[in-house]
């Protein structure tokens, strides 16, 4: 069975929703078990469903990254109203994707726990470089973790969190609960400070 919403193609295969038509995403999910026996449903859905659409990690490609996953989730809210969604971005908050809500899935932000390299990809530059890191917290994206390029002095993005939030709440769902915002909210607030 599919479903179209929003310029989306939606198939439902084996449980999943998915962007991929079920041969390919039947093909997929087979040899992601086959490589790790113990990956977890919402992980093949997600690894299934992930686009790009941009390559750029820069403030301009986040910003479209983000339009994309509010798309996304408009998509999804549309084509299947009484489902839950969790849409996650990664990989510099650029590439993003969704996986039905299940228990024991992630909803809140994952902060990296590696040490930032000593050099960044520079977007000017056109090559990695060695940056000052910045102290402020990003009120735009506040789960992304910025730098100046110490030969351009251009910004650079060091590197993000895996961004995990609910549709419904990412929409601003009427039916969401007040202690559900409130909880929303209060990670956000945690994040921050976590960054600061």
């Amino acid at each position: 069975m599919s479903r179209s919403a929003g310029g989306f193609d939606f198939y439902e295969v084996d449980e999943m929703i998915c962007t991929f038509p079920p041969a390919a995403a039947q093909e997929q999910a087979r040899h992601l078990r086959e490589h790790n026996p113990d990956i977890k449903s919402w992980q093949v859905e997600a690894f299934i469903n992930h686009e790009h659409p941009t390559h750029e990690t820069t403030r301009q490609g986040l910003r479209e990254a983000q339009a994309f996953a509010q798309e996304l989730a408009a998509a999804l809210r549309q084509a299947y109203p009484k489902r839950d969604f969790i849409l996650l971005r990664y990989g510099f908050g650029v590439i993003i994707s969704f996986f039905q809500r299940t228990v024991g899935a992630p909803e809140t932000n994952i902060a990296p726990t590696q040490p930032l390299e000593e050099v960044a990809y520079c977007d000017h530059c056109q090559e990695h470089r060695h940056y000052t890191i910045s102290t402020h917290t990003d009120e735009e994206f506040p789960w992304a973790e910025w730098g100046a390029c110490r030969t351009c002095d251009n910004e650079m993005l060091l590197r993000t969190w895996e961004v995990y939030e609910p549709v419904a709440l990412l929409l601003g769902s009427s039916s969401d609960t007040e202690a559900e915002r409130h909880n929303h909210a209060l990670h956000r607030t945690r994040m921050r400070r976590f960054l600061d």
